[in-house]
Order: structure tokens, then sequence, then C-alpha cells
């Protein structure tokens, strides 16, 4: 829409709008009447008829010139043409139109006649109207919001009463609430709390100036440079708390007599601050002048680690100055302070952010002067409120937990992004939900929206045991142990013995004795049962009661189990046993007790004049543990017993073209997943024929000679973004710790250099480029895309190079899956952590090609369920496999699943089959709201058919229902001051106590505000004025055509 134009031709404002309507109205009435005079007098001859229709011309003229201004007042004219001219076009139209009517008087009846002229003059109307091009303008007020979302952790570790803080929180949280008759309190804990502060702005002010992955130091000036302001500030305020600090330490020595013991850690501590810190914050102050990243990040990170560790040396003194000065004060006000001190985390949060402060408005009241508040509260589930002023709510299963992640995402997506200022978090911030916040968080700083947790508890513990949780396998199978390990907390039982058992049932299975060696204690304890059947058990982590302890009830932690044969039949083919074959023999062999391996080396290692090792073809079909075989499958239906083939550096001359074709039937047509790992003799450069080419998902060049190294020396795993989303590189449900992890893999020094993934399959990982020096040491990564560089020319060039540099490449063939791994060091996912990715890596990718496990039924017809314990409310997911006798998945089954509470069915649902998923199919039923034990069946025509082959009628699970689960929120309840600055850190928010809450008043940038913006709205290009032109010129033809005008 153009801007209000300003017209040349309208009269001024100093003419009255109603004089203008007056005087048009007198225009008409003139021009009306002109008619009636030019018919008496002017009618008689030619010119006169021709002077007359002039007059009434040039008077229509002025009289629509005089209309148009009117409406000029009230409408905004678009039109470029003078109105003037559009005036005399409409005057000139009308006039034609009233003397064709008087024309056709003579022929027709005088209301056919009406009828006409009425539909012309409509029709010339709605034209004029078009031409004036009228638009309605004006001004409107629009509310820009900017809101801040309040939410209040209504978890049952909010409903608790620190009772048992330390001194100086209870000193601290006394004088908050106004309790008189305190006095000065020593100045010295405070100090090492704005320390502890000032040490997380250092930490989060180095990550923040690091550059980004596959970028150098280049991008870490430029965010020097953006964080000038803010790095200087900070620095100066650690400078000047190192002052203040290490001069207050030198009187305190003797402030403390009769406690000999600290003097030397108040030295040390003083040292610590005195010369390590300010030597690390000179060094960073030099660091933001020079713009030197490589000085100023790990001087940040010195100085706030050396803060931390003066902190901690200076802390028992801080504690012991605060314990004599409350023995020191009366009575009367020490119950007092224990009565503020009684006050429950959440009313102690609500009161630090409503209630006023020496005649300040509380900080709800004045966030509310400038922002639109919006509330919420989360548990173990996040719900939008009105308001924070009702009581808390009573659901057990909401109380039951905190989902921080879960109410980061809800704060996130209930309001428009482009209004959301920031968040307030009233929380101990202890999270117990089931994903990491740290990626809803920085999610949050991504849309410039700071949170800012106002923590509220204790970070000491009361005389308390408890299971914290408890780590086991949903599924083991029939012949091995459940390993259970279990974390405890005791805390407050220094020297005291404690009993932790395992029961399947009432039965006692595992037990250990532990003697408590601190006060705060947190340990893991490994239990273990062999259950003797197939089926689902209970079991239950249990610690004996404690005298005078906080809680009873998270004592216990119960679980469910699966004791099931449904086994990963694997077989793993090599030519010699390189480092590859090793590890992974090992990790199925008797790590991963859900594979039931074969192995078979075409050239192992033998001893000279021992005999050739028997004839042993690889049979799925052998008893579990008996792995070695000396030769591959004798039959192709042995070969398609095999969900997953994993074949390594083999000579074509021992997997020949027939070999291939049968690997190509069990990958296509029985939906085995085929895993190949390149390898320096032979795969895949060695192989020609048809069959491999095809499973190959690369392209390269073939040869007979052993393959050269490719173009870098080195390189690391690197996730593309399939990768990142896929299912086999999830080693975190945090997509941040995800990342690390992959980042920090080691050095892999050989990769095949193929030419490129093949088109259709995805390039998982690729192998990034690392600079080494002349020792093949890792060296700093290279310089990223230049800053003006094009974003699309990038993109492609990146693609380019991933599928250039692929590493793993997954293609889908008909029904099955091929992976292919162009490296074959795997295993070095083992350094320096042990074998926990290499065996998350490897078992994620088996379940991925080869389906999940399911823990029930036949060889058939599998059943199983993503959990066997539920809270009321849960979705039950119930999953089924269906495989033909020939080991073939099948594909179109007619399922349903049913769920049971004894004979009665409760929910049913239409199974669909997963797409690619060798005979998987899945249904989500709605939650079961009462608790107790139900039963899960699977029933149809194709798996009646199948079970009826096996002399079963039907397979079915049990599954529980529970009515609010295990005693998490009450495990730890201790605040996590570590989890709220992380947060904090990643949103660019800041970390308070109940105590300082003003802080937060200036963090959420541009306020909500009232805008008045001018609205127009055009009333001539709509569809309305063009039908009543075309229904009126289209009714005025029918008319002339029914009435013999041509």
């Amino acid at each position: 829409m153009k801007e209000t134009l300003t017209r040349p031709d309208l009269l001024g404002t100093e003419v009255h709008t109603a004089f203008v309507w007056v005087l048009a109205a007198a225009l008409m009435a003139v021009w009306m009447a002109s008619h009636a005079v030019c018919r008496r007098l002017l009618s008689r001859s030619a010119p006169a008829r021709v002077a007359g229709a002039v007059i009434r011309v040039v008077l229509g003229m002025a009289a629509l010139w005089a209309f148009w201004q009117g409406v000029a007042r009230h409408l905004v004219l678009e039109t470029t043409w003078p109105l003037t001219l559009s005036g005399f076009i409409g005057a000139l139209a009308i006039e034609s139109v009233l003397g064709l009517y008087r024309l056709e008087l003579k022929i027709v009846p005088r209301l056919v006649g009406r009828w006409l002229l009425a539909l012309r003059l409509t029709a010339v109307a709605a034209v004029l109207v078009m031409l004036g091009q009228p638009v309605f303008s004006r001004n409107e007020t629009r509310r820009l919001d900017r809101n801040v979302v309040v939410m209040l952790d209504e978890s049952d570790s909010m409903q608790l009463a620190d009772t048992g803080m330390p001194v100086r929180e209870r000193l601290a949280l006394a004088e908050f609430l106004g309790v008189k008759g305190i006095g000065q309190r020593p100045a010295m804990a405070g100090r090492l709390e704005t320390g502890l502060a000032l040490a997380g702005r250092l930490e989060a002010a180095a990550e923040s100036v690091r550059p980004p992955d596959g970028t150098g130091e280049s991008a870490s000036k430029d965010l020097i440079e953006q964080h000038q302001e803010e790095l200087r500030k900070t620095v100066t305020e650690a400078q000047a708390w190192e002052e203040e600090t290490a001069r207050s330490l030198h009187p305190l020595n003797g402030d403390v007599r009769g406690l000999d013991e600290l003097r030397r850690t108040i030295g040390e501590g003083r040292q610590l601050i005195e010369e390590s810190a300010r030597s690390a914050l000179q060094s960073a102050s030099e660091g933001i002048a020079r713009r030197d990243g490589r000085r100023l990040r790990p001087s940040l990170r010195e100085a706030a680690s050396v803060m931390r560790r003066g902190i901690e040396k200076l802390s028992p003194a801080a504690r012991a100055l605060e314990e004599r000065f409350y023995e020191g004060i009366p009575e009367d006000v020490r119950q007092r302070v224990a009565a503020a001190a009684s006050r429950t985390r959440r009313d102690l949060a609500l009161e630090a952010v409503t209630g006023s402060r020496e005649g300040r408005p509380g900080l709800l009241d004045a966030l509310a002067k400038k922002y639109t508040l919006k509330f919420m509260r989360f548990g173990s589930g996040a719900a939008e409120e009105e308001n924070l002023s009702g009581p808390a709510p009573q659901d057990a299963v909401f109380r039951s937990g905190t989902d921080l992640t879960t109410a980061l995402e809800k704060a996130r997506s209930a309001w428009p992004a482009e209004n959301l200022a920031g968040v307030v978090m009233l929380s101990d911030a202890r999270h117990n939900g089931p994903v990491p916040p740290d990626d809803a968080a920085r999610k949050l700083g991504l849309l410039g929206a700071p949170l800012c947790p106002v923590v509220t508890g204790t970070e000491e513990g009361a005389r308390d045991a408890a299971v914290t949780g408890v780590v086991h396998a949903d599924s083991v199978f029939l012949g091995d142990r459940l390993r259970v390990s279990a974390d405890l907390k005791l805390d407050r039982m220094r020297g005291e013995q404690v009993r932790v058992r395992l029961l399947r049932g009432a039965e006692s299975v595992s037990e250990q004795t532990l003697t408590v060696p601190d006060d705060a204690w947190r340990t893991t304890v490994k239990l273990d049962d062999l259950p003797a059947e197939k089926g689902i058990y209970s079991w239950k982590v249990s610690i004996d009661p404690v005298k005078d302890e906080l809680f009873a009830q998270n004592n216990e932690w119960a679980f469910d189990a699966a004791v099931s044969d449904d086994r990963t039949n694997v077989l793993l083919i090599d030519d010699v046993p390189r480092w590859e074959f090793r590890y992974l023999r090992n990790l199925f062999d008797s790590r991963d007790k859900s594979v039931h391996l074969q192995y078979v080396l075409l050239h192992p290692d033998t001893v000279e004049g021992a005999p050739p090792p028997p004839a042993v073809p690889a049979s799925a079909g052998r008893p579990f543990g008996e792995s070695e075989a000396t030769r591959l499958p004798a039959t192709p239906e042995e070969w398609r017993k095999f969900d997953v083939i994993i074949l390594g550096d083999v000579p074509p001359d021992r997997v020949d073209a027939k070999t291939w074709a049968v690997i190509r039937d069990c990958v296509g047509s029985r939906g085995a997943m085929l895993v190949l790992v390149a390898g320096r003799n032979f795969l895949p450069h060695a192989f020609n024929d048809e069959a491999a080419r095809e499973l190959i998902p690369v392209k390269y060049n073939t040869a007979v000679n052993t393959f050269a190294a490719p173009a870098e020396p080195a390189f690391k795993l690197a996730l593309t973004a399939e990768g990142r989303n896929s299912p086999v590189f999830a080693q975190s449900l945090s997509g941040m710790e995800n990342e690390r992890i992959w980042r920090e893999m080691p050095v892999m020094r050989w990769r095949h250099a193929h030419l490129g993934a093949k088109e259709g399959a995805q390039v998982l990982a690729w192998a990034q480029p690392v600079p080494v020096d002349a020792q093949g040491v890792e060296m700093d990564v290279v310089e990223g895309p230049p800053d003006n560089a094009d974003p699309a020319g990038e993109l492609v060039r990146r693609r380019a190079m991933e599928n250039r540099n692929a590493l793993v490449v997954a293609s889908q063939v008909d029904l099955g899956k091929v992976v292919m791994l162009t490296f074959d060091q795997t295993w070095r996912f083992r350094y320096g952590i042990g074998d926990t990715a290499h065996h998350r890596f490897w078992g994620q990718l088996l379940r991925w090609g080869a389906g999940e496990s399911l823990p029930s039924g036949t060889e058939a017809v599998r059943l199983g369920t993503d959990r066997l314990s539920y809270l009321p409310g849960q979705a039950v997911t119930v999953r089924s496999r269906l495989t033909h006798p020939d080991s073939g998945p099948v594909l179109k089954g007619d399922l349903t699943a049913s769920i049971f509470q004894g004979g009665k069915l409760v929910a049913s649902k239409k199974m669909e089959y997963r797409k690619d998923s060798q005979g998987m199919y899945e249904a989500s039923l709605e939650g079961l709201p009462e608790p107790g034990e139900y039963r899960v069946e699977v029933s149809g025509p194709d798996a009646e058919k199948l079970l009826a082959k096996e002399g079963m009628k039907t397979v079915e699970q049990k599954i529980m229902v529970g009515a609010a689960g295990n005693a998490v929120e009450l495990g730890e309840v201790t605040a996590d001051r570590g989890m709220a600055a992380r947060l904090a850190g990643l949103t660019g928010g800041v970390v308070t106590g109940l105590t300082d809450t003003e802080r937060l008043l200036n963090l959420f940038g541009p306020e909500t505000k009232e805008v008045r913006e001018r609205r127009e709205t055009s009333l001539w290009d709509n569809w309305i004025l063009l039908v009543t032109a075309v229904a009126a010129l289209t009714a005025e033809w029918i008319l002339r055509r029914r009435n013999a005008l041509s």
C-alpha cells in the first residue's frame, strides 16, 4: 500500500467539511434540476439540445468534483487523476446513460426503461469508485508485548523446609526476611559468595570468546571485540574483588584465635587469591587489550579455577566465623532465625519476588511496570497459569519430578518467540528429567531470551540415605546375570554402616554393607541376580532403614526387567585378525549378551606344526557361546538366519560373486543389515562384480594391490546434519554433550580414499582434516571461511567435502540397510574412556539396522513395549515383529494391539507398519489412568497363522502402572547452583539467590510499549465492486435481449 497521498487539488483545511458537503448537495440538486429546465427550454432544436447537454455535463462535473472533495475529508483518494477529470468522466457517463434512457422510452415500457437505467447507473457508480480509488486510512494503537515468563517449580522438593541449612545461609535468609536483632554479620562469607559468582562469570566469558568449530583465531578476535566492554567489566570486578579479599585477609589471621588448624588454610587461600588469581587476571586483561584469544581464554579459566580453589580453602574459616557469631546473638533472636528457616522453599521463592524491601516494590511488581508477565508452574510437566497466587498443585505425578527441559521448551513454545524477553525461574534447579536441559536453554539463548534462575534451597544435605538412581538393562538374556548399578546418597552418616540389598519380589538376591567415610558421601554399588526362567520380573534396590533420616520413602528404587531369549544374530567375517576385528569379536562375544555372534576368520593366526582346525560352518543355530567358526554359512538358508552381517577386509577369491549374490538376497529380501568395514587390502577396491558394486554405497576405482592412504595425514570423525539426528551417533540425550563427545574423539590416520558416496546414499559422518606437526601431534584447527563468504556457496562446498570425505555411509537396499565404514578404527572410540562409546555406537548401529529386541513372544511373533513400568497417563508404545518361517519379514500384516486389566479390555489400537523396519509394527495407546498390572496382547490374522504353526494361540506381556514412580525427586534434594549457572550461561542470564533478585531488572532488553501505526484499507480493489459492476451489466444485457433491444 502506498503512503497517504497529499493531493494538490483538494480544498484547504480552512474550508469546513460541512460546507463541502452542503456545496456537494447543492450542486447535485442544481444538476438534477437542470434536466427539467433543459427539457422545457432547450429541447426544440438540435443546437439547443447540444447546449443543454454541455450545461448538464458541466454542472455534473462540478457536482461530482464537490462530492469527491467531501469523500476526501474522510477517505484517501489514491487516484493520480485530477478530481476535475474524474468528475468530467463521471458526468459524461451519467449523462450518456440518461440520454440513452430517454431514447429507449420510445420503444420499451417505462418500467423496463427504469430498470435498465438503474442497472447502468449502478455499473457506472462501481466503475467511478474504482477510478477514484478510495482508501480508509486511520491510526491504530498496537501493543508490542515483551513477555517475561515467570516459572515456579512446584515439585516435591520445593515443598521442603531447609531446617538444617548452614548457619551462614540461615543468617542471610533471616536478614532478607527482616528479622531484627541480628547485628553486623562477618563479611567474609558474603565476599566468598561474590567470588564464586565472579568465577562463574569468568568461565562464561571464556566460553563466549571460543571460536566456533571449523574457525580459527580471527573469529575469536571478532568475538572479543564484540564482547569487549562486558569482558573488561567482568575482569575489572574480579580484580577489585581480589584486591579487597587479599587486603581483608591480613588482619583476619588474628581474629581466629583458637582455630590454629585454620591458619594454614587461610594462608594458602590468601596466597592463591593474592598471587595466582592476580597474575591470571592481569594476563586476561592484556589478552582483551590485544584481542588475543589464545591468551585470554586460558587466563580467564585459570583465574576462575584459582579463585574457586582459594575460596574452598577459606570456606572453613568463614563457616567458623559465622558459627561463632551465631552463638553470640540472643536466644530469642536465634529462635526467630530458626522460624525463618522453617518456611518452605516455595514460600521463600514467592516471598523473594513478590515482597517489597525498604520501600522498593518486589521483583514482579517492578518487572510488571516494564514488561508483560506470563506465568507457569512446572514439575514433571509444565502448565501455563494466570498467576502464581494459588496453592501448590496436589497432583502427585506432577510433583514427582523436576523436569527443567520440559519447562524451558514450554516457555519457548507457549508464546511468540519474537515477544519473549526472558525467563525467571524460581527453583532449586535440581533437574531429574530424562533429557538434559542444555539444548533447551541454548535455544532460548538463540532467541535472545536470558534465563535467570532464582535459586532457593541449600546445597548442604540433611541426614538422609537415598537411592538416587539405578542403571540396569531393560532386557537380559536367559542364562545371563542382571547387573545393577545403584547410585546412593548418604549424608551426615560418617562412620555408620549401611546395608543395601537387591530384592526380586520379596527375596533378597544380592546385598552389600557399606561403611560411610564422609558426611556427604555419594557412591555407586554393583548388585546382580541370575533369574532361572524367561519372563518379566520386578526388582527393588533397598537401603535398610536409617535412624533419624529425613525421608524413608527414598530408600527404595523399584524397576522391572525382562528375561528373554530374543538375541540379534550377528555374522562377523574378516580376512586376518586386525585390530578392528579383535575389538568387535571381544565386544559381541563377551561384553554384549544381546548378540548371538558367529565369527569367521579366513586367514587366522596359526601355530606351526599344529593340525588345521575342523571345518565348522557359521550358523545361527549353534549354541550361544560357541561363536568361532572356520567356514562361511553352508547354505543360503543359513545366511538368511543372520540379522546383521559385518564384512571386513576380505579377499575376492573367498567372497566371490556367488556369495555376494546370497548376501544381496539377505539384505534385499530378508531385510538383514550389511555392515562393510573398509580395509587397506581388498574392501572395496578389489571387488568388481555386479552384486558387490550394487551393495557398496560408495564409488571407487578397482585395484588389486594394497590401497594407499588418503591425502590428509590425520583427520577426526565429524557428524553431518543427518548424523547428528541419527540414533546411531546418539552418545547422549543432550545435543551439546553429544557434540562434545564426538569432538573429543581421538585423531585417526587412515581411511579409504574412495570417490564419494553414491547418489541416494546418506553420509552420516565425514573425515574432517586435522593439521599435525612434524611429529604427528594435532595442532589448532585451521582457519574457517572468510567473513564475506557466500552462505549458500559455503553450504554447497561443505556438502561436497562431506561426500568426498565420507566415513560412514548408509543406504537402503529394498528391505534391508547397508552401512559402510570407510575406515577401520572404531576401536579408537575407546581411547581414554573405556568401551562405553565404542559399545554404544555398535549397539545402536545394530538396533537401528536390525530393530529393537522384543522380550516376549515366539520366533515368528515378538512383542514388546517401550517401557515395562509407566506413570498414570503416560502413553504406551507397543511394538511387534512378524517373521516368516524363512526369516523374511511380514510386510503387510493386519495387527491390533490390546491392553487388558484382568479380563477387561481397556485400550485397543490398530498397529502400523514401520517403514524400512524388517517386519516391525507399532502403535501408541493413550495412557492408562489407574495404577495396577496390565496385560498387552497382539492379535490379527497374520499373527494367528504364524502362532498356529508354532502351536501357540497368543503372545502377551505384562506392564505395570505405578501411582507416582520412584522417589527420584526426593533422592537428591539439595539445590544445584552449578546447573543453574550452566543454564544461565548458555542464555546470557544470571543466577541470583533469594536476596539479590533486583539484579534481574535490567537484563531483559526492550520493554512492552504501545505504538501508533497507520493502517489503510483499500475500498476500491475488492471483489464486491467488481461483482456489482459485472452483475449490473449482465442483468442489463439480459433485460435488453428479452425486450428485443440490440
